[in-house]
């Protein structure tokens, strides 16, 4: 037999061995959500694809969007925000699904930072989308580095960390770090909204025009008080409003009643605190959720 054929099966022996491993339902270690960024966002992407059916109403938006919990709104809402991307991204994951949802969201904090073209790209290949929907194995959420990381480290490293001082004392704060942010964050808001920003917001409602019979809505995140309504956010509005109209912009509430975990993203509890909010406008809109 020769090194070819005998490679050849097995690495067909090892293929069958792994589909197995993801669809056993008694898997003895635990295997977690995807640690790497990208991975999560296309993790997330890919289940939206598969599984869209319940979706009747959209958020779209950056990580600071991602923080949302769409449960509060409804069990109808989904929240295609991704970390470290923005609405652009969500968009045309929507427009590629074909999805008519009756209401939109689009968070409007992070609206200079365009797609990435390689997300959209990754998702519209058709040779992934056939091995997705047919096997299991070829899902981001089952990579085998998930199911090799996790056992070594839940089963191997944790129970060892546990005795070293660092680790007992837990995480602490860095308000360096968060300072550094708010400075850098402050400049960056303060500026003027830029030409190639206004062309791309321009170019953004054209391709909501697609979605022609959805209720468009944007909408602006809380984050430290120090960086709310700055010059870029004030003029982002100007144009929002002067394109769309005020009666659907729902500002951002005080910032002072919000807490952030880096000066940026709201903490778990504000998060919380911020969904709820935004199920009131709606409901004021007179929004059926």
């Amino acid at each position: 037999m020769s090194f070819l054929i005998k490679l050849l099966l097995s690495s067909l022996l090892l293929f069958g061995a792994f589909a197995l491993i993801v669809d056993f339902p008694y898997y003895p270690w635990k295997v977690t959500y995807p640690e790497h960024q990208w991975d999560r966002n296309v993790l997330k992407a890919e289940e939206f694809l598969l599984n869209n059916a319940h979706c009747k109403n959209i958020i779209l938006g950056s990580s600071m969007a991602s923080k949302i919990d769409a449960s509060i709104l409804g069990s109808d809402w989904c929240n295609l925000a991704f970390d470290g991307q923005s609405a652009y991204d969500g968009l045309d994951l929507l427009l590629l699904s074909e999805l008519e949802p009756q209401i939109v969201l689009i968070e409007a904090n992070v609206l200079e930072r365009g797609a990435n073209t390689f997300f959209l790209e990754k998702l519209r290949n058709p040779i992934n989308s056939y091995l997705m929907q047919h096997f299991a194995i070829f899902k981001t959420k089952n990579k085998p580095t998930q199911y090799i990381r996790d056992p070594v480290k839940y089963q191997l490293i944790s129970p060892l960390l546990r005795y070293w001082p660092e680790h007992q004392s837990g995480h602490s704060e860095k308000p360096v770090l968060k300072e550094q942010i708010l400075i850098s964050q402050r400049k960056y808001q303060s500026r003027a909204l830029s030409k190639e920003e206004e062309e791309r917001i321009t170019n953004l409602f054209a391709d909501l025009v697609a979605l022609n019979d959805s209720k468009v809505l944007f909408f602006f995140m809380p984050s430290h008080e120090s960086l709310c309504d700055l010059n870029w956010e004030l003029e982002l509005k100007r144009m929002l409003a002067e394109k769309i109209g005020k009666e659907n912009i729902i500002d951002a509430p005080n910032c002072t009643e919000y807490k952030t975990s880096d000066a940026v993203h709201l903490d778990r509890e504000s998060a919380l605190r911020f969904s709820g909010f935004l199920q009131s406008n709606l409901k004021t809109k007179s929004l059926s959720l």
